[in-house]
């Protein structure tokens, strides 16, 4: 039975001019609707509604006659149920669609949200987020690394999430950084941001403040960041602040799309500011020259692969 038939019949229920045959079809439909699916009951206040409409519609054509008035309650205790479920049915919300972008090596590409929200995703990025935002709150995924300019609305907060990651926003801009097996980033631009991993809370960061929190050795740093720093990819740069040598390489791992060997866990405190005019080479080159104990030198080894090789003299 298609849905314009059920309502036809729905509504000759109610009028009382249904047969008994078409009492028997509506309650062996319903029957069938409850054994393919897992029914969501109405509300109380809901069901209320049905029952009371129901029993008035019953009752329209009642005669002073006891046998019609106990059959006409025991057909209201048989429908009612399979007409909660009917109200369900068809008045259930309609699936969320989600959209998913990617960027390649090398890319960066701006995405703007149903709400008017803007997000830019760096070199090797996934952002998933729904076609419209209905719910009580904005929820987008991220793989990767983004920027966020976050339209204002107070009454339905904007989540960025990845796992255990949840960083909530009501207006805002703001970079995360959350590449698989390394620590986590956040930086904020302007407004004000509350970060939690595995629903413990790791900070409310104001503009020019950075996180990065490790959840492998649960270590927490809070620290300063310009908006350079955190917008820096959108404009073709890469700026890095008191940073360890692994995470500027996965930085460059991500946007090449090469892969380094042997890197170092936490070799030294970088502070690097690459231009949009330097490829590769140029970025290694200094790098090289940067890095004095030990010394770090950056060897080819096919396949966009390189070696990091460690010297004590430079």
């Amino acid at each position: 039975m298609d849905k314009s038939s059920l309502l036809s019949l729905i509504e000759k229920y109610k009028a009382g001019e249904c047969s008994a045959e078409e009492i028997v079809l509506l309650h062996t439909w319903m029957e069938q609707l409850a054994a393919g699916s897992q029914p969501v009951l109405l509300p109380e206040n809901a069901r209320q509604a049905v029952k009371d409409h129901v029993m008035a519609h019953l009752h329209i054509k009642e005669k002073p006659v006891k046998i019609f008035s106990l059959r006409k309650w025991v057909a209201a205790a048989v429908l009612l149920p399979f007409i909660g479920v009917t109200s369900w049915y068809l008045l259930k919300p309609a699936p969320v669609q989600w959209l998913s972008i990617s960027t390649n090596a090398q890319e960066v590409r701006s995405v703007q949200l149903p709400d008017g929200s803007t997000a830019w995703l760096y070199a090797g990025t996934t952002l998933e987020y729904p076609a419209q935002f209905t719910g009580r709150e904005r929820l987008v995924k991220i793989k990767g690394e983004a920027f966020f300019d976050v339209q204002p609305a107070p009454d339905q907060p904007f989540i960025v999430a990845d796992h255990q990651l949840s960083i909530k926003v009501l207006g805002t801009s703001f970079n995360v950084r959350h590449w698989k097996e390394e620590p986590l980033k956040v930086m904020v631009a302007t407004g004000k941001v509350q970060v939690q991993y595995d629903k413990m809370t790791l900070g409310v960061l104001q503009a020019s403040q950075k996180l990065t929190y490790n959840p492998l050795t649960n270590r927490l740093l809070l620290d300063s960041a310009s908006a350079v720093e955190a917008k820096g990819f959108v404009n073709g740069e890469m700026v890095c602040s008191n940073v360890s040598l692994r995470e500027v390489l996965t930085e460059l791992e991500a946007f090449y799309g090469v892969h380094f060997r042997n890197m170092p866990a936490e070799q030294g405190r970088f502070n690097v500011h690459f231009n949009e005019h330097m490829n590769l080479e140029d970025k290694l080159n200094i790098l090289e020259k940067i890095s004095i104990t030990p010394a770090i030198r950056f060897v080819p080894a096919g396949d966009r692969t390189y070696l990091v090789r460690t010297t004590t003299h430079p």
